[in-house]
């Protein structure tokens, strides 16, 4: 899958050189284009081996639900959005990042406590 997902800059590539060709291109001239043919002969291949992959993966996919929930419900997953919400208000990321640190690593300190 990240080799899949690192393909898209080829593709993003292919996409820019063939738009680059097509513009400003005269009608009723047409040679131009055999310069997009491979372009769209390396897009279609990466496409095709990108949903043979993915294809592949869905088919043997297994999700483990309850594994899931305890690892969502263990986490700091808002961490994030606390962070966001700070540089929203203004404040510079590096400095959320501090605070919100600091607050992750509280919680998580408190939460060891309490178990003891």
């Amino acid at each position: 899958m990240e080799l899949t997902r690192g393909k898209t800059a080829r593709v993003i590539g292919n996409l820019v050189s063939v738009l680059t060709t097509v513009k400003g291109l005269a009608s009723g001239y047409g040679r131009d284009l055999q310069e997009i043919k491979p372009s769209v002969w390396s897009t279609s291949k990466i496409a095709i081996s990108a949903l043979l992959v993915i294809n592949a993966m869905f088919a043997t996919l297994k999700v483990n639900k309850e594994k899931m929930k305890k690892v969502a419900n263990s986490g700091y997953l808002t961490a994030l959005d606390v962070a966001e919400e700070l540089v929203k208000e203004g404040l510079p990321f590096r400095t959320t990042h501090k605070i919100v640190g600091h607050l992750v690593q509280a919680a998580y300190e408190s939460k060891n406590l309490s178990r003891n």
